[in-house]
């Protein structure tokens, strides 16, 4: 009569772990991934930031920064309707309205996201000029630079 309640009790134990388990295994949550590059030279665009925004409330739902890759992973979304942006200093703003996440989404892979460069946003060379020090201090000793000094100049 022990030995049956004994294994029941070990039974019921085993079947309440393994269902545990099972129910870590259906957590219903989706993800996004994706890879950005560039329009023209096809190369990956690393430190881009990706945001998921709310539809309805317009809160920022996750974020996330591409890789060296150009890669972005938006895990663990929770089931609505939002707006997907992702941005990078010098190309334009790529934005995806109305993107559904459901239980049963699983991943939504974007693909290739391809960005163009902003009209206008160019970077120009810059120069710097810099004058050297009249006096440099050394561990045991001073320089002094004569030719910048006002006297020399006469």
């Amino acid at each position: 009569m022990r030995l049956t309640q004994f294994k029941t009790i070990k039974i019921t134990l085993l079947f309440l772990c393994l269902s545990f388990s099972l129910f870590a295994q259906t957590g219903g949550k989706a993800k996004i991934t994706g890879i950005l590059k560039d329009a023209q030279t096809q190369e990956t665009i690393p430190f881009a930031t990706a945001v998921l925004t709310d539809k309805a409330t317009k809160a920022n739902v996750k974020l996330a920064q591409t890789d060296m890759n150009g890669a972005f992973t938006l895990p663990d979304l929770p089931a609505g309707t939002f707006t997907f942006k992702i941005s990078f200093v010098g190309y334009q703003t790529m934005v995806r309205d109305n993107v559904v996440i459901t239980p049963t989404s699983g991943t939504l892979n974007f693909g290739e996201i391809k960005m163009k460069t902003a009209a206008g946003n160019a970077l120009k060379d810059v120069t710097v000029t810099a004058q050297k020090a009249t006096m440099q201090l050394g561990i045991d000793k001073k320089v002094f630079s004569v030719d910048q000094s006002l006297v020399s100049e006469g």
